[in-house]
């Protein structure tokens, strides 16, 4: 349920509660991290944890920006709320936060984000599970990414998503039947030419071969839907299937790849973007303390890159987290992506790693250290650049 995960997923700052979070979206879920821990209190039928924080750290370069760059300090103060109800068939979630950070220097990166989610998991009956969840966020564009735009300081947008997902199980066939809708709308009046919405319509059927063993066979569609279409902001379908192999052993190793072929094609023009697609989803406990979760995709998707219609994004991420003792956890990661532009025949490159521990002590005390490095490689040096960023972080939690 890979895809799932993703769509109550939110983008968070590199100074966030959430570990990894410069290349991962995270909504600090983590931050309450063991199975059954004790805290929290109860209200009504829900467990409900809070958690608040702290991080003071340096940024070697605010703007991301080449050379040095400007180096600032930073401060991050963040709040979490969690409220689960679960029972044998079903389980009710609900989560906000709140984020802000402030710089020393630079004060036009000051920025405060904030958002919610509320999901359904459960079974209708033996055979019938229904997921069924909404998020609202108000968030900041990461200087990290590509497409975040250089003609403002910041780049403030609302992300809206609705997601339903039925699953189906026959025998030993098991049919997935997935909706997504999206509304991203940006602050900038430069921006707000980029606002869309954006569907997807997903079938994905498992065929057992043997116990830990399935086919995958996975057809999509998908419709970027943008408000005032330019000559390169263009709406535009996607159609493409996937055929693949999952394959699980209980508390060991989950690993589902998959690879086909998309074809995206735009309103108004002839020729299409078409492709090689693939999916790849592994996550691996090698020991009962260490876990390595890794990602691969290789999908079309939308860009404001002047020049180019769309894009294939190339994205690959690989994370370790190792439990050295009761109270110590150490995580390690890295992120390569790789955007190749059509039209202008342009591939840019960025790599992300991140380094850190967390320690805990006591129930409610959490001391967490992160080091995050960043580097892009594009066709215009001048957005290139290497960023480095080390934080200190307490938190509390309930």
């Amino acid at each position: 349920m890979l895809g799932v995960a993703l769509l109550f997923a939110t983008a968070a700052q590199a100074q966030s509660l959430a570990p990894r979070a410069l290349f991962m979206d995270d909504r600090g879920a983590e931050l309450f991290d063991t199975e059954g821990a004790e805290g929290g209190l109860r209200a009504g039928s829900f467990d409900v944890r809070a958690a608040a924080g702290v991080s003071f750290g340096v940024d070697s370069n605010v703007y991301a920006v080449p050379d040095a760059g400007d180096a600032d300090n930073v401060a991050t103060g963040e709040a979490l709320v969690r409220a689960v109800n679960e029972s044998p068939t079903r389980d009710i979630l609900g989560m906000a936060f709140v984020r802000a950070r402030r710089f020393e220097e630079a004060r036009d990166q000051d920025a405060t984000e904030f958002g919610a989610l509320a999901r359904y998991d459960g079974w209708i009956d033996p055979q019938n599970r229904l997921i069924a969840g909404f998020t609202a966020e108000h968030g900041i564009e990461s200087r990290n990414d590509v497409e975040t735009p250089t003609t403002v300081a910041l780049s403030p947008y609302d992300d809206l998503r609705l997601g339903l997902t039925h699953t189906h199980v026959f025998n030993r066939f098991a049919l997935d039947t997935r909706l997504d809708a999206r509304r991203l709308q940006y602050d900038a009046g430069s921006q707000e030419y980029r606002d869309r919405s954006q569907y997807r319509a997903e079938l994905r059927g498992a065929y057992q071969l043997r116990s830990n063993l399935s086919w995958v066979v996975t057809g999509y569609f998908n419709r970027d839907d943008f408000d005032d279409p330019t000559e390169f902001t263009l709406p535009a379908d996607t159609v493409g299937g996937l055929v693949g192999l999952h394959f699980d052993v209980s508390e060991l190793v989950e690993l589902e790849l998959g690879a086909g072929y998309f074809e995206r094609s735009y309103d108004g023009l002839a020729d299409p973007l078409d492709g090689i697609s693939f999916r790849g989803s592994m996550l691996w406990h090698p020991t009962r303390l260490t876990t390595v979760r890794a990602q691969v995709l290789r999908t079309d998707a939308p860009t404001h890159i002047e020049g180019a219609y769309a894009k294939v994004r190339n994205d690959a991420v690989l994370q370790l987290t190792h439990e050295y003792s009761r109270n110590l956890v150490l995580h390690a990661g890295m992120r390569f992506i790789a955007d190749d532009f059509e039209v202008i025949d342009r591939l840019d490159t960025s790599w992300l790693a991140e380094l850190g521990a967390t320690f805990a002590f006591g129930r409610h005390s959490v001391l967490r250290f992160s080091y995050d490095y960043g580097t892009r490689d594009h066709d215009d040096a001048q957005r290139s650049f290497d960023r480095h960023i080390a934080s200190l972080s307490y938190i509390m939690r309930l």
